[in-house]
């Protein structure tokens, strides 16, 4: 029988008789993290991608899925792309600066992934409507002009919308439960 004294309070009894086997979910999904997210880590240069979640949980896996429902935007979008088929729709959003929104969570693309950023685009859904003034094929090659796949950290210092894709899901860390994103990646190390 472990020794009990007088002192501890209930809860430290609790946790003498009935030990705590298995390891806090966030140092599981560490290991998920380091294994699993180790080109964005080395890509990002160390800055955070933001999403938001409509979620509570610490840890969240985001899945890539179709979105159904194709506008003239999304169409003409996914022409400028070609080589990626439906990336508007089977992207996953993030942005390179914290919004005001409640539920944000730092994102963690998985290894694989690819991206497109637009360095003076924060929300690119504000350009639907413009997109309608002006003929398909101009817009779309005023697209493939300002979007770029490189540099990754410049994309993300710029505060501009990443569309993450070519992976079928993105790790999620609830920006609350560390006190920076600083402290998150000395946690990885």
């Amino acid at each position: 029988m472990p020794f009990i004294n007088k002192g501890m309070l209930l809860n430290d009894v609790t946790k003498v008789i009935v030990p705590i086997k298995t390891p806090s979910l966030l140092e599981t999904d560490l290991i998920k993290l380091k294994s699993q997210c180790s080109q964005f880590m080395s890509e990002s240069g160390g800055l955070p991608v933001y999403k938001t979640i409509n979620k509570t949980e610490q840890f969240v896996k985001v899945k890539a899925r179709l979105r159904k429902g194709h506008s003239q935007f999304s169409e003409t979008f996914n022409k400028a792309f070609e080589h990626t088929s439906n990336l508007r729709q089977r992207a996953i959003f993030a942005h390179g600066q914290q919004l005001t929104e409640s539920n944000q969570y730092y994102l963690f693309p998985t290894n694989g992934f690819k991206y497109v950023y637009n360095p003076q685009i924060e929300n690119s859904s504000i350009y639907e409507g413009v997109q309608s003034s002006v003929d398909d094929e101009v817009f779309a090659d005023l697209l493939k002009q300002n979007y770029t796949n490189s540099m990754l950290s410049e994309g993300i210092e710029s505060g501009s919308e990443l569309l993450f894709h070519n992976v079928p899901f993105c790790y999620a860390v609830n920006t609350g439960i560390v006190d920076s994103y600083g402290e998150l990646l000395s946690l990885l190390k």
